[in-house]
């Protein structure tokens, strides 16, 4: 029965790849790797919880208004309603943004994968761009994380 659930996620991933005109397979590590337009996207399939895991690194964040950009950051994270399901995180050094999410691959089917696949991408290139900003903004100053008018939270 393992197998069988295991064999589903790997399934998911791979026919997601195919219908994304990818020409990849999940490898044996269970990973796999793609760009979405500017965003990068890494599909990791853990076997002993049958969950599928995407992660995205955002970026670098900025040295100057980190503590405010990290306020609105969290806030964007209550109840993951303003990352679509998504967590955003600090990855492991604190250098960088990453958005992360973990999906039990037995309540998928192909086509509510890539549509979360699709949400994904493009709420990784919003905060990714609201980095960018960040980056960029005068001291004190701390762009909008509210999302764009038309994304409904999934």
């Amino acid at each position: 029965m393992e197998r069988k659930k295991t064999m589903l996620g790997k399934h998911l991933i791979n026919n997601l790849c195919s219908s994304l005109g990818l020409g990849i397979e999940i490898d044996a590590s269970n990973t796999i790797t793609f760009r979405a337009d500017d965003i990068q996207i890494t599909l990791t399939l853990f076997e002993d919880t049958n969950e599928v895991a995407m992660t995205s690194e955002l970026g670098p964040l900025p040295t100057q208004g980190r503590e405010s950009l990290l306020l609105v950051l969290m806030q964007g994270n209550h109840h993951r309603r303003e990352t679509h399901g998504a967590t955003l995180a600090v990855t492991g050094d604190g250098r960088r943004l990453a958005l992360c999410r973990l999906m039990p691959a037995d309540i998928l089917d192909d086509s509510s994968f890539m549509a979360i696949t699709e949400q994904f991408a493009n709420t990784a290139e919003f905060y990714a761009r609201m980095l960018g900003a960040a980056g960029t903004a005068a001291p004190g100053e701390v762009p909008e994380a509210h999302l764009p008018h038309g994304m409904i939270p999934v």
